[in-house]
């Protein structure tokens, strides 16, 4: 998850193309994971979220994001109640 998270930092150098939605199937499966790292995926899509730095301003990356969240709200909708209004 933190190789996930720093591709999609903008120090990494990388553009983390499926990171988003990688993190997101793992945390489906995962409740330890989700439990962790939810936050992360919430906040690539909502400025706002508890981690503004982490918002993703790339469309398509962000887009991805959007999926993951949808994924996770699936199967964890207790963890992803706070991106309801962005999805």
């Amino acid at each position: 998850m933190r190789r996930f998270i720093w591709s999609l930092n903008d120090e990494s150098g990388g553009i983390g193309w499926g990171a988003p939605e990688a993190m997101a199937e793992i945390m489906t499966q995962s409740p330890l994971v989700a439990a962790e790292y939810h936050n992360h995926v919430l906040a690539y899509i909502h400025e706002d979220h508890c981690r503004p730095d982490c918002y993703l301003e790339h469309a398509p990356l962000r887009r991805g994001a959007v999926w993951g969240v949808a994924q996770l709200a699936q199967a964890r909708p207790d963890l992803a109640v706070a991106a309801e209004p962005d999805l």
